[in-house]
């Protein structure tokens, strides 16, 4: 939002009103913060239980999901012979990279329920990005036709950090797991671990992530905006090989000790 309110006196001049967000785009707005909420949750979960160049490729599913979801809602453009075929052969690779894991799993992982997870994920992902399609429609079609997507994204994020705050964390730590104190998540310890004098690597290694992030939300919801829902699936299937190929590379150059091996079933 901060950086909404700039740009828009930047571009309109400094005396120029700046029009608030109308209540009912704020409201709306909650449905795509709850389903980036559920995602993220489903996505970390997931990633505990498989290896993360196998919880990338999975988000392939993403554009599948997104265009049954646009076909649904009837949103242009109309699926054609190619985007069938194209939607088919990342179904197909998919089921691949699903079936590398099943063969090759690691000792200690549970891939089945790893892919479910992450499968789910994936699902509420494009309902994400389809939801904020809509509000954010340039053809004019609805009341939150016109707003911006700087808007979009800070309110999005508002929301999202109260459900976090008062539903989804509450929630893990009355979970049973294998947190401290025998809950799913323990805030508490995390942040007595985060703000350690001993951890100054780790404050800014999550800082680093954080900010990333940011920028990725922003460079998400600019691409949604200026071209669709679809497109932003798309752009999101670069991620696996990137990642995977850091990974590897982590692996070899620190002798094993981090990232991840070729392994027989890799080529997949």
């Amino acid at each position: 939002l901060p950086l909404h309110v700039a740009q828009y006196k930047l571009l309109r001049g400094w005396s120029t009103p700046l029009p608030l967000p109308r209540r009912g785009t704020v409201l709306t707005l909650l449905w795509p913060a709850v389903f980036d909420t559920l995602a993220l949750t489903c996505l970390l979960v997931g990633l505990t239980k498989v290896r993360a160049s196998v919880y990338e490729p999975m988000r392939g599913s993403i554009i599948i999901f997104s265009a049954i979801f646009r076909a649904a809602l009837r949103m242009p453009p109309v699926l054609q012979g190619g985007h069938l075929l194209g939607i088919v052969l990342i179904g197909a690779a998919v089921c691949l990279v699903g079936t590398s894991v099943m063969v090759d799993s690691t000792p200690g992982s549970d891939p089945s329920s790893g892919i479910l997870w992450i499968t789910c994920g994936c699902l509420l992902v494009a309902a994400q990005a389809v939801a904020e399609e809509r509000v954010m429609d340039s053809d004019g079609n609805g009341p939150e036709a016109t707003t911006p997507p700087l808007v979009v994204n800070g309110i999005e994020a508002g929301w999202g950090m109260l459900l976090m705050l008062f539903i989804a964390l509450p929630i893990a730590a009355l979970a049973p797991g294998d947190d401290v104190g025998g809950c799913f998540e323990n805030s508490r310890d995390s942040l007595v671990i985060f703000f350690s004098p001993d951890n100054p690597l780790l404050r800014m290694m999550i800082s680093a992530y954080l900010l990333a992030m940011r920028f990725y939300s922003l460079g998400a919801i600019f691409v949604t905006f200026y071209l669709d829902g679809l497109w932003r699936s798309i752009t999101e299937s670069f991620i696996p090989l990137t990642l995977w190929f850091f990974s590897l590379l982590l692996f070899y150059f620190s002798d094993g000790a981090h990232g991840e091996a070729w392994t027989r079933q890799s080529w997949l």
